[in-house]
This record gives structure tokens, sequence and C-alpha cells, in this order.
């Protein structure tokens, strides 16, 4: 069951990607639809109950969605995409002072803007609390699932990742039952659910799950997904790529965990929200497993991303060794994305885009992280783990490991191909 805008009498346009071309022009409203208009907020909106549904031209679908970890990265950029489509949204998170600061700087970010502040709610409540969740399930159309303990510290507290990560999930596909209106989720799931695909970086939506045995949270995806699909509710699944914003670059000591030669193709959130934000209400993905990734423009090696991204910080080129990162066991490659892309249409980014757009953002930085460059690789080749190690052990056979180490600073090593 869908809530819809009926708007006008005359034409009409596939219910979702409002800026695409009916797949079937020939295809209308017809007797098989069941329409049932209701009065809502003052607006008109209609029930329409079948596969190929359809709406009329004009101001678009206005629902209410929820959003869960809406106050992280993704679900920010999520939450503004759904306002910018004239939804109202319902901000999902866990209160702690990180979450009370990004609450209020994006209450302050969207009060001159437009009505958003008038459409916007953010709710403070825990996953795992069912009365929190029902509460903040009540009129919603749609739920976008992005609340989830993610790496490293799902692989630091495996116990209290997985409460939150799956049955977290249980716990809002319940809510969603007990609706009359049963909303739809859209989940997000990920890359990582494959498995190490070094070797087989050619990623199809149909390819088996084998997340790695040290890989906690893609054996929560797995588990989630499954849960999904049995509970009989309206779905969509995406497996979400890396996806990067200006906001979320950190140089984590996770970084070293993959593989140079890593097949990489990440996505923007910009574009990783426009999907999301789409899939809430676009019937043509009900029911679909589908990739999220940035698209072949997107397409690069870890090795080269990398180097990319270290020289526009101003940390230079060519002085990461091959000894800071992993050898296996990581995932990442490159994801099929002509199902989701034709349905939703969100790839808008290159890969070129987004170096520019860092470079922008980064722009004052940079000079300050040269001016002290040597100290900030220092700090950034601390953080990885075999790095260390491989100190230790150069050590041990009486190597000046010491000198090494300060010679990398300084001069670096390019990075073998």
């Amino acid at each position: 069951m869908i809530s819809l805008i009926m708007v006008n009498e005359n034409q009409y346009r596939p219910y979702g990607a409002l800026s695409q071309e009916p797949p079937n022009p020939g295809l209308r409203l017809n007797a098989e639809i069941t329409l049932k208009l209701l009065l809502k907020n003052n607006k008109k909106r209609c029930i329409l109950k079948n596969e190929h549904s359809f709406i009329k031209l004009g101001s678009g679908i206005y629902m209410k969605i929820l959003i869960t970890g809406a106050l992280g990265s993704i679900g920010r950029y999520t939450a503004m995409e759904c306002l910018r489509k004239g939804h109202d949204v319902r901000l999902f998170d866990l209160k702690n002072p990180r979450t009370g600061r990004v609450a209020r700087k994006f209450r302050a970010r969207i009060r001159n803007t437009g009505d958003y502040l008038r459409r916007t709610e953010i709710v403070f409540g825990n996953l795992l609390n069912v009365a929190h969740v029902g509460e903040a399930m009540k009129g919603v159309d749609s739920v976008i699932h992005l609340a989830a303990v993610i790496p490293p510290q799902s692989e630091r507290s495996p116990v209290m990742a997985k409460y939150i990560n799956v049955t977290g999930t249980e716990i809002l596909i319940n809510a969603i039952k007990k609706q009359t209106s049963r909303p739809r989720l859209v989940f997000s799931s990920s890359v990582a659910v494959y498995g190490d695909r070094l070797n087989t970086p050619e990623i199809e939506v149909t390819d088996a799950l084998a997340a790695n045995d040290n890989d906690e949270y893609g054996k929560h995806k797995i588990e989630s997904e499954d849960i999904i699909r049995r509970s009989g509710i309206d779905f969509v699944i995406f497996r979400l790529s890396a996806i990067f914003s200006a906001e979320n670059l950190k140089m984590d000591p996770l970084m070293f965990e993959m593989p140079l030669d890593t097949s990489l193709e990440p996505c923007t959130a910009a574009d990783a929200a426009f999907a999301l934000a789409e899939a809430a209400y676009n019937p043509l993905v009900l029911g679909k497993t589908l990739h999220l990734a940035g698209g072949k423009s997107f397409r690069t090696t870890y090795r080269e991303f990398l180097e990319k991204m270290m020289s526009i910080f101003g940390m230079g080129r060519g002085f990461l060794p091959e000894q800071a990162f992993s050898l296996e066991n990581f995932h990442c490659g490159f994801m099929n994305t002509e199902e989701s892309e034709s349905l939703l249409r969100f790839q808008r980014a290159t890969l070129d885009d987004f170096y520019r757009e860092i470079t922008s953002s980064y722009r004052v930085r940079r000079f300050f992280i040269f001016l002290v460059r040597p100290l900030a690789r220092m700090v950034l080749l601390l953080k990885s783990a075999n790095y260390v190690t491989y100190l230790k052990h150069l050590s041990m056979q009486g190597v000046n490991a010491a000198r090494l180490f300060l010679k990398q600073m300084f001069v670096g090593r390019l990075l073998q191909p």
C-alpha cells in the first residue's frame, strides 16, 4: 500500500524517479488500480495497489519518512534529500554528546531553508527499546534503516554490535508490522557480505554471500537481510559500497586493513542519499536487493585512491609502505549497478568530481598539514598495526628501524606497482 499525491487529471509519470520517462508510455492508471482519496494534512492522497503504479504530474509525492541512524553522515545527507523531495522526516538516533551537537547543527542548517525546519522532527531513542521504536514509527509511510555499529567498533564489541545490528532490525520490523499502514523498509546492507573479492573483483548481486571470518559486521548484515526477506513486510535492500563525503574522511586504523590492490568503487554520500530517498517510495524497487556504488566512472584501485587522497590532504605521494597494509581478508570490488541505476538514476557524480570537492574542502587544511608533513605522516603510519609489527621485526633482526622510519617520514618510498 503506497501513499501518493493526486495533483491533476491529465498526465502520468512513474511513481518514484520523477525525472524519468515511463518504461511503458502507454501504461496508464486503469480499473485494476484501487484508488482511495484520503485527506491528510490538507493534502489529497491516494492509495494505489499495483506493481506498475503511476502518479499524476505535478508537485510530487509527500510522505513522512523515519530515518534511523539519522545523525550519522549518510543519515544527514538522506534527511536533506528527503526534505528536498518535499517529504516530512523524523530523524531517530541515540542521544549522546556527539548526536546532540549534530542535531543542533542540523537544525541551524535548515532553519532558513524554506519550510525544512517545520517538516523535520528529531527524536532521540534506543533502537533496542521497543517503546522508543514503536513511538518513532507512528504515522510514518516509509523507514530508511541506517542505524548500525560499524567497523572497527563492531569487531571490538561483537556482542553489543549484534544486538544493535540484528536485534535492532528485528525490533524495527516488529514495529512496522504493528502499524496499520505497514511502512516500507529501506535497509542499508553492505558490500562486506561478499567477503574477500581481491582476486574476483567483479561482483553481481546474485553472488554467494560469504563474509570474512573476522568480519562480524558483514555477518550481521547477512543475518539481517535474511530476517527482512522472511518478515513479510515491504522492503528494499541496498548493499552499499564505501560511501564517502568531505565530512566522513577519517584517517582511521581501519584504512590499513584493506589491501592496496583492492578494486574499489566508492560512491558519494549525496548520490547514496538520493538512491535511499527515491527507494522510500518507488514501486519499481519493491522487494529487490540492489547494489549502491558510484558506477564505472568511480572505479579505481585502493592504491591509486590513497595516492590521490594523500596528495589532496597535503601529505604527499609515495610515503605509504606496502608493509603498512593487510594482504587479504577485507572486502570491496566492482559492483554491478546496472539495475539500481536504471531504476533510480542516482549516479550523478564521477570520481573526478569527488576529488575536486575534497580539494576545495581541504584547501586551507592542506596548507597547515603541509607545514607539519613529517609529523603528520608519523602519526598516520603509527596507526597501522601491520607497520608497527614490521618495525619491531626489523629491530629484532638488528636493523635500525628508527632510522628507516624517520627516513620514511621525510623522503618516503614509492608504492610498488
